[in-house]
Formats: C-alpha cells, structure tokens, sequence
C-alpha cells in the first residue's frame, strides 16, 4: 500500500512526519529521496516531534544526528558520501538497539540494511494556489507488510490524498 500527499506547506509536511510517527517501530528504518530543498528535513522534524524528540536541525556537515525522546531517532545524511557502507557507519548497531533510522540519499548507501519501516519521497510541484510556498507531493511506500499494515490505517487529516 501507498499513500501520497500534496503537502502545500512546510507545516503540512512536518504533519505528515508526526502523523507517520505513529506507525513507526523501534528498530524501523525511513529511507528519504528527493532533490535538495525538498522538504526531508522539515519532514524529520516532523517525525522526530512524533516521537517525543526535539532540536531537528539538517545533518549535512555532520552525517548523523541523534535526537532521543519516547523512541530514539538516529538521522543521517549521505549527499557528501560518493559511497556509505551500512555497518561502518554503525547504521545496524542503532537499529538492532531499537532505535528508528532515518538515511537521506539512501542511494549512497552500499546496501540497505534489511528492517522493516518506509520509503518517503519528495517531489517539488511548483507555487501552491494563492500561497507563496512551494507544493510537494510526498509519496510513503512500507518497506514490509507490517508497514504497510500500519500505513493503510494512518488518519492524515486534512491533507490532500493524491489516488
């Protein structure tokens, strides 16, 4: 099961990651993909806010992040890296310790470390009507059935789901 958004707002996007919050498990990996400025940051707040942490700030000059609130949160950044080896940058050490891993430019990655949990993706979309804000549409794909079974029943009020 897919879920796709038209998030018109950088609030709109951190909503989706709080409310994805609900539906993640400790030891459960978030693949993030999309181009620069597309919101994955502001989506990780969002996520990290879900689950009881603070302080989100882009892990671009410093590859991982960590933030602990009720499930901790360890976010990492890639784009530097022509090339990131899973169990040398300790990605399964958080995750077999629980804790939820969020990779941006997963691509970077030698191989994806095999967990359940989501693949967010980012797409800009151009000015939203009447607002001075750049539209994205986000689409969450489960990593496994689980996931997937979560996902199905995740309430996304108000946001414009994209069929």
């Amino acid at each position: 099961m897919t879920r796709s958004f038209r998030a018109k707002t950088p609030e709109e996007t951190e909503y989706i990651g709080t409310s994805l919050a609900s539906a993640i498990r400790p030891g459960s990996i978030v693949l993030l993909e999309g181009d620069l400025g597309a919101g994955k940051t502001t989506f990780v707040r969002g996520l990290v806010s879900g689950l009881g942490g603070l302080g989100v700030k882009s892990p671009s000059f410093t590859l991982i992040n960590e933030y602990h609130g009720n499930i901790p949160v360890a976010h990492a950044d890639f784009y530097r890296l022509e090339r990131a080896d899973p169990r040398s940058m300790g990605l399964d050490e958080y995750l077999d310790d629980g804790w939820v891993v969020v990779v941006e430019w997963p691509d970077r990655l030698t191989s994806i470390p095999p967990f359940g949990g989501f693949k967010a993706t980012f797409k800009h979309l151009g000015l939203a009507d009447s607002l001075d804000e750049e539209t994205r549409l986000i689409t969450l794909v489960p990593l496994d059935d689980d996931s997937g079974d979560r996902l199905r029943y995740l309430d996304f009020a108000g946001l414009e789901e994209i069929q």
